[in-house]
């Protein structure tokens, strides 16, 4: 399994964390106006047009675990929502 830390990718400025493992390429948002999924087969989908996510549900929810554990286990800080945060505030 290979993993990547998370990073800002620059088409959204937001959060993700990337995992690699075999054919699969797992991206997962870490922001709450836009979180969720991207799930790639690296392999029939080189260029990553056709994500995958929701028609193979099981295989994100695995990917989503090992990705889970791995940043549990190098101790990664994850954003957590501000709950005082008002956009509309001067």
């Amino acid at each position: 399994m290979r993993s990547l830390l998370p990073k800002r990718l620059n088409q959204l400025d937001t959060l993700h964390a990337i995992l690699a493992s075999g054919i699969w390429k797992l991206i997962k948002r870490h922001d709450p106006d836009v979180s969720g999924f991207e799930l790639f087969n690296l392999k029939d989908d080189l260029s990553e047009k056709n994500d995958l996510s929701d028609k193979m549900a099981e295989k994100t929810k695995e990917l989503d675990a090992k990705l889970s554990d791995w940043l549990e286990a190098i101790g990664a800080k994850l954003p957590i929502p501000n709950p005082d945060y008002n956009p509309d505030a001067k």
